[in-house]
């Protein structure tokens, strides 16, 4: 259920940082005043929503994750020891101790300090991936025009709202690895080659923060080590074998040299307890990306196995920089061998325009696949969570991914299985995409079309669109790895999709302004309309068209997966704003209970908040008139142990679009009609 944006102070001083942040920008650009403005007041509605607060509660992964950095001296780090969230803790880790240390805030003034600076550090990247777009494009197009609609469909964009609300993983890992891209799409032109490396410097930090940008890392530095190495210049297979091994040498030793800077800072800012430091894990970031392949053939493919029968650390440094070199170089040679043989046996090959205009095609075709599969395959798939909901005798059964889970269609074979679980990643893709942004899309891969063969391609065409191929690949591969999927998985895929296919309706010349900009109104207010309802994290976010029944959208339909998240935490803050409201004025103190990771930040002294499932004697489960038990969607199917009380009525439910989130159950009329949690549990009618 849609509620008022409500911002805090905090929040309210990000929303102004931010807009700084653009004014900075366009001004360094020499925008014009008359321009300018009429930018920011375009832009302010989205920046707003993406605020709205966000400093008031925390979502599922933040709530544990954010002591890595709150509590950076004295945790164990849980989080870089899986090899994630490393980039983050690297940066804000160090600061936020010494600040502790100078001033002594409490946990919660510290914990709203670092997700305000989350939030600008995503404003500022996104600001800094929409300039160098601009810059690599030849558009007519006024800088400030594109800056304006470009800002609006990524800040409004489901998953980056998630993530720049969300203290974890994803907004890095996420904005780097298309800042990443753009660079290196740049570093295509023959005299800007060193943005090939700050391409590799971003993807690495990327890749560091999570697994997701590992092969996209892989892909940055193969192509970089392909620009570099010119075969033109080489007469003789042996000097092009040279400069091919030694631009893989320098290229690789990029990432490992971030990499390892980053963890010698945290081991010296940390103190004795901190990580520590072993050649395996130096390449995670080019090792965590064969995970999924591992999985599938139940082999651990991460940096520490290679390298466990050898003690010695500085073999296994050599050892693994050699491995990664070797297949950079072998990769990266196959394209211009491949060239060379070509011009011996044809000295004609083929036009760039040809090549662009395949590249062209392939893209719209690609996009029209996933939009017309997902489609389809949202409404005729029944997907299970295995194991809580059992498979099928003579059925096939999925091999364990992450969270010990996975999805199961009722295949009878693998190859039925990985069809059905290609289909759905395409589901989960096109769910992920507001219908406007869709539409713009589509409209966006079909604008070039006509132009491309009446004039040279641009410099940066072909590589702006093979990088598209790239982002739409994506879900295929991972439908057919068999990984579970949520928008979560794909946002750095999404939004690299909407940074390399929108740029596309800017190729031909606007003859009437006025009326485009009528336009772009009436798109920008359709786009906010169909995400306001999802507000304030936008986690289960679902386009207008994609509905279930409404025996789905009002029960918990234990074990059925959905293409969008079924909530993300938000339910909690939810359902505290409208008790807030209720609570009888005899109440003393009003408990929450929930059953999954979420918290408030900073709740009056007379609200207390109580995570389930716990350990007996951790607290008593209470039955009285203040006592509320928010129940979700996404906990009843992750946390078996804990029952729902199918047959009892909710107070009320918090839902967005009509599909139920978390039902809300107040603890006397849960034990009046016997029904309990815990040791004193009076039953569970299923």
């Amino acid at each position: 259920m849609f509620q008022p944006p409500d911002l805090s102070v905090v929040e309210y001083a990000c929303c102004f940082l931010g807009m700084a942040m653009q004014a900075v920008c366009l001004a360094a650009r020499k925008t014009p005043l008359k321009y300018l403005l009429p930018a920011l007041v375009a832009t302010a509605p989205v920046t707003v929503l993406a605020a709205s607060s966000f400093t008031r509660f925390l979502g599922w992964d933040e709530s544990y994750i954010f002591y890595d950095i709150v509590n950076f001296r004295s945790s164990r780090l849980p989080q870089w020891e899986m090899g994630s969230f490393r980039t983050s803790i690297t940066v804000w880790g160090p600061l936020f101790s010494l600040v502790q240390t100078l001033i002594p805030f409490t946990k919660d003034q510290v914990l709203v300090m670092a997700k305000a600076a989350h939030w600008l550090t995503g404003v500022a990247l996104i600001t800094l991936i929409i300039d160098r777009t601009y810059r690599i494009l030849s558009i007519t197009a006024e800088r400030w025009f594109f800056h304006t609609v470009m800002y609006n469909l990524i800040v409004a964009l489901p998953v980056t709202v998630c993530a720049l609300k969300t203290l974890n993983y994803d907004l890095l890992s996420m904005l780097l690895g298309v800042l990443g891209c753009v660079w290196l799409v740049a570093g295509a032109h023959p005299v800007r080659k060193e943005a090939l490396f700050a391409g590799i410097a971003a993807l690495t930090l990327a890749a560091h923060e999570k697994l997701i940008a590992s092969p996209l890392l892989w892909a940055g530095v193969i192509f970089t080590v392909v620009r570099l190495v010119d075969s033109k210049k080489d007469s003789s297979w042996l000097k092009f074998a040279v400069r091919n091994g030694l631009w893989s040498a320098m290229t690789t030793a990029v990432p490992l040299l971030l990499v390892g800077s980053s963890f010698l800072f945290v081991h010296l800012t940390h103190g004795s307890n901190g990580p520590g430091i072993d050649a395996g894990r130096l390449f995670e970031v080019f090792t965590s990306g064969f995970w999924p392949l591992g999985r599938l053939v139940s082999a651990p493919l991460s940096g520490r196995p290679f390298f466990a029968s050898i003690d010695n650390e500085t073999v296994n440094l050599l050892f693994g920089y050699a491995a990664v070199t070797a297949m950079v170089g072998l990769i990266a040679g196959l394209f211009p061998g491949a060239v060379r043989i070509g011009r011996t046996v044809n000295r004609r090959p083929p036009a760039l325009s040809s090549v662009a205009a395949a590249a062209a095609w392939a893209k719209l075709s690609l996009l029209l696949f996933l939009t017309m599969t997902g489609i389809i395959a949202g409404y005729a798939l029944d997907v299970k969570i295995w194991p809580h909901v059992p498979v099928l005798p003579g059925n096939y059964v999925p091999r364990a991914t992450f969270n010990g889970i996975a999805h199961h269609f009722g295949s009878g074979t693998l190859f039925a299985h990985g069809t059905a679980s290609t289909a759905w990643a395409c589901a989960v893709f096109v769910n992920a995409l507001p219908t406007t942004l869709l539409g713009l899309l589509i409209i966006a891969c079909i604008i070039p079309l006509r132009a491309i063969k009446k004039r040279s391609p641009s410099q940066y065409g072909l590589p702006l669109d093979m990088a598209a191929l790239l982002f739409m690949t994506a879900p295929l591969l991972y439908g057919a790895l068999q990984i579970p999927l949520y928008p979560r998985y794909l946002n750095l895929f999404l939004l690299g999709t909407i940074v390399t296919v929108i740029p596309g309706l800017f190729t031909i010349r606007l003859r009437q302004f006025v009326p485009t900009a009528c336009l772009a109104v009436i798109g920008l207010l359709l786009l906010i309309g169909e995400c306001l309802p999802f507000q304030p994290l936008c986690a289960a976010f679902r386009p207008i068209w994609s509905n279930y029944s409404k025996e789905c959208h009002n029960d918990p339909c234990f074990g059925k997966v959905t293409p969008w998240y079924p909530g993300w935490g938000e339910e909690l803050y939810a359902a505290y704003r409208r008790i807030r409201h209720m609570e009888p004025a005899c109440c003393g103190k009003v408990r929450l209970f929930y059953n999954f990771p979420a918290d408030v930040i900073h709740p009056p002294e007379k609200v207390e908040t109580f995570s389930m499932p716990v350990e007996t004697g951790q607290f008593e489960y209470g039955y009285g008139d203040c006592d509320y038990y928010i129940l979700s969607r996404n906990g009843v199917s992750t946390y078996l142990t804990i029952p729902f009380p199918y047959n009892r009525k909710p107070v009320f439910t918090i839902s967005d679009r009509e599909f139920v989130k978390a039902w809300v159950f107040r603890g006397r009329e849960l034990a009046g009609g016997g029904f309990g949690f815990g040791k004193e549990r009076l039953g569970a009618s299923p």
